[in-house]
């Protein structure tokens, strides 16, 4: 049975988990609902020193795991957190995505999103 609360994870979560940063983190990620969206796609596999066989690790997740649309909801949630935060504009939508699908971000760079109301946040690594 799925989790009703999704793990969103963020793209440099999804690299650490290929270059086995911490070995437990896998066995982390086993037990949740795992969620992306297009935004994490296109940063982890647009990287600039992916490899080949990197890619096939991260297509086979991205595969694997739910993908949370950026809807109407999603954008005005993203306008909303940059108004606030200013953050790039790429996190904007993590963020919000995370929010709107009522989704753990998990991240490595909790630092990024602190202070966004109703986000919910994870750092596997703390």
């Amino acid at each position: 049975m799925a989790k009703a609360t999704a793990a969103l994870l963020d793209t440099n979560i999804l690299i650490y988990l290929y270059r086995a940063y911490d070995p437990n983190l896998a066995a982390k990620i086993a037990t949740e609902r795992v969620a992306i969206n297009r935004i994490i796609m296109v940063e982890a596999l647009g990287w600039s020193n992916i490899t080949a066989d990197e890619e096939t690790y991260l297509l086979d997740i991205c595969k694997q795991a739910d993908i949370f649309e950026l809807t109407e909801a999603v954008f005005g949630q993203a306008i909303a957190i940059r108004k606030l935060k200013g953050i790039a504009l790429p996190d904007a939508l993590i963020a919000a995505t995370a929010i709107e699908y009522k989704a753990v971000l998990w991240t490595a760079n909790s630092a990024d999103f602190a202070g966004i109301p109703n986000l919910k946040l994870l750092n596997p690594f703390a």
